[in-house]
């Protein structure tokens, strides 16, 4: 039996100064070196779990917590659809240890965390990113949310850019 496992980065920005990275830049960031399929590309009569990315998230500061976070008002999640051949498959999202991209100082003390959820052909509520969930036969439709939190501190002012990584195994 053949499977194909793949994993792919769903981008995060926010910018305390409201200028965005593009997403293109974030995106082809996040892509680079990265092994992806297309939509409709799987083979027939082989088994698969493929990932098309959809949209990137936007992360937002949470006023008076030292967050930024993509549930913050204004902050959205990266966006994606699975689809899986059969239901062996599990589904789970890795938070990165720090920003791809940040202000000098803008990765001390940060910890992330990721959740995600679905709905389609498996349907499954806010989930910890690092709980797999196991996948039924179809396109499920994932929102993955991420939030940097800084002990007692704000955030530097800047740019920022996070990556995690959504896997299927």
């Amino acid at each position: 039996m053949a499977a194909l496992c793949l994993a792919a980065a769903l981008p995060f920005s926010a910018n305390a100064q409201e200028i965005p990275q593009t997403a293109d830049e974030i995106i082809e960031e996040a892509l680079e070196g990265q092994t992806h399929l297309k939509k409709g590309q799987h083979q027939r009569g082989k088994n698969y779990c493929q990932i098309v990315l959809g949209n990137e998230g936007v992360l937002r500061e949470v006023p008076g917590l030292f967050e930024l976070s993509s549930k913050s008002g204004g902050g959205r999640p990266g966006t994606a659809q699975v689809m899986t051949s059969n239901s062996s498959y599990r589904l789970s999202v890795d938070a990165p240890l720090g920003f791809h991209t940040a202000p000098k100082g803008g990765n001390d003390g940060v910890v992330m965390t990721a959740t995600f959820n679905g709905h389609g052909a498996s349907n499954f509520s806010e989930t910890p990113g690092n709980i797999q969930h196991k996948l039924k036969r179809g396109t499920t439709s994932i929102e993955a949310h991420l939030v940097a939190h800084r002990n007692g501190e704000p955030f530097p002012a800047g740019n920022y850019a996070a990556v995690i990584t959504l896997r299927c195994e």
